[in-house]
């Protein structure tokens, strides 16, 4: 039987860190999503001011305020910036999970 995608979902963001407007965004999609996936985008970068954590840390930092608030139907990915718009799209499209709908601020 092949697997039905209409309800999976994207949010992709720096997540540097972490903050209440995110966790808006996440907990809604969540919501709306049988699965959501969740993408760290600029992954590459850390220990600047723009960009302090690492992908690792905010993995940690996003899995764990997931868990804490009982939402379950995720997972998180790491996406490097390729600095290319015009492949953008296929990149992210060859890491994540299949999915349908994209939510985004921006």
């Amino acid at each position: 039987m092949k697997r039905n995608y209409d309800n999976y979902s994207l949010v992709v963001g720096r997540f540097q860190p972490l903050h209440k407007g995110h966790m808006d965004v996440i907990r809604k999609c969540a919501e709306e999503s049988e699965h959501l996936t969740i993408g760290i985008g600029s992954a590459q970068y850390s220990h600047t001011p723009e960009n302090p954590f690492t992908a690792g840390e905010r993995y940690m930092m996003i899995n764990k305020t997931l868990r804490d608030e009982g939402i379950e139907n995720y997972s998180i990915v790491p996406i490097e910036d390729i600095n290319r718009y015009p492949v953008w799209v296929a990149h992210v499209t060859s890491l994540v999970p299949p999915f349908r709908r994209v939510y985004s601020n921006n």
